[in-house]
């Protein structure tokens, strides 16, 4: 399955695209694996999509993003976030070959809950080998986030979705947290509305000028289920140095379940794993970041950096991949809190 071409200009700020597809299955369809393959890896900074229900007010083939205020360095203007979810927001529109930007207040009109993501070091999601995989209702929608780098040079990407398909329904399927079919993986808190747990949102994370291992804020879940847990993946920008993973059990027990001493933006990897986790288990993630000149991909050392989709913002996101019995509810299987 093809995208729709993308100009990627030499310069500029683009921020998160979204755009809604009609999915190419026409019936009940259990997916066991997908693939992204970017056009030009050198401007994709991401391509991630979801299965979503179709809805009578979705527009196929046109571009939609938050319009967020910036100063002339690409920082979001004082009073504003990088992740643009504010009052007042100003929604841009552009219709697939049309250079016309429409702008109009509001909400975004189209969500999506990051079913799978491309990232630099991670193309394609196999369920085949759990003997699992995704159901996508007859007449789902593929809801698409672009998010693209200026890289100096005028680009045409031209990115392709893949899919593998099984004949009969398997007996698991894999979730990510939250991305369920009608309800969310994560149980409503204040901090889940604020954003979603792929971007968590924190107004406390600012890291200062030249500063070489800034400790952000830590986030913590609780699990509300027993559950089985596949898949780990932190992600984080140019400025990400480190991740960890730690579980503590109901019986007081601590295990890290991950390290990532050295975390690489470039090469950004998925941690399989076999991991049973009892219901009332907390895990805690932590990141740090290198905000210093002896981070070579540091772009400014004395700027400070703020959560933001940008690259030169920062991010801190740890996905993690689930296992379910084929018919089991996927609603409520943690709470957020950070």
């Amino acid at each position: 399955m093809e995208l729709p071409p993308h100009d990627v200009p030499a310069k500029g700020v683009l921020e998160w695209e979204l755009i809604a597809l009609p999915s190419p299955f026409k019936s009940d369809t259990w997916v066991t694996s997908m693939e992204i393959l970017p056009g030009d890896p050198s401007v994709v900074h991401h391509i991630c999509f979801s299965f979503e229900k179709h809805l009578p007010t979705t527009v196929y083939n046109r571009y939609e993003w938050v319009q967020v205020p910036r100063d002339e360095t690409g920082n979001p203007t004082p009073g504003n976030s990088g992740f643009g979810e504010l009052p007042g927001m100003t929604i841009a529109t552009r219709d697939v070959g049309s250079s016309e930007v429409k702008l109009r207040p509001g909400k975004p009109s189209l969500r999506q809950n990051l079913d799978f993501c491309y990232l630099p070091g991670n193309t394609y999601d196999d369920y085949r080998a759990w003997n699992a995989g995704k159901l996508v209702p007859a007449g789902s929608d593929i809801i698409v986030s672009l998010h693209y780098t200026a890289n100096g040079s005028d680009v045409v990407d031209r990115s392709k979705i893949g899919f593998t398909v099984a004949k009969t329904p398997p007996p698991k399927k894999f979730v990510v947290q939250g991305a369920g079919e009608d309800t969310p993986v994560i149980a409503p808190t204040p901090a889940s509305e604020r954003a979603v747990f792929a971007s968590t949102y924190n107004p406390s994370f600012a890291i200062p000028p030249n500063t070489g291992s800034y400790v952000a804020p830590p986030m913590d879940i609780t699990f509300l289920k027993d559950v089985e847990i596949v898949r780990l993946r932190p992600h984080a920008h140019v400025r990400g140095k480190s991740a960890q993973y730690r579980i503590t059990y109901p019986d007081g027990r601590e295990e890290i379940v991950l390290d990532v001493p050295h975390y690489d933006f470039n090469w950004q990897l998925s941690y399989g794993t076999t991991l049973k986790v009892p219901k009332g288990s907390r895990m805690r993630f932590g990141f740090t970041y290198d905000n210093s000149p002896n981070n070579k991909f540091n772009p400014d050392p004395n700027r400070w950096v703020y959560q933001g989709f940008q690259s030169w913002e920062e991010m801190m996101a740890p996905n993690l991949g689930f296992l379910l019995d084929r018919d089991a509810d996927v609603g409520g299987l943690m709470s957020v809190a950070n």
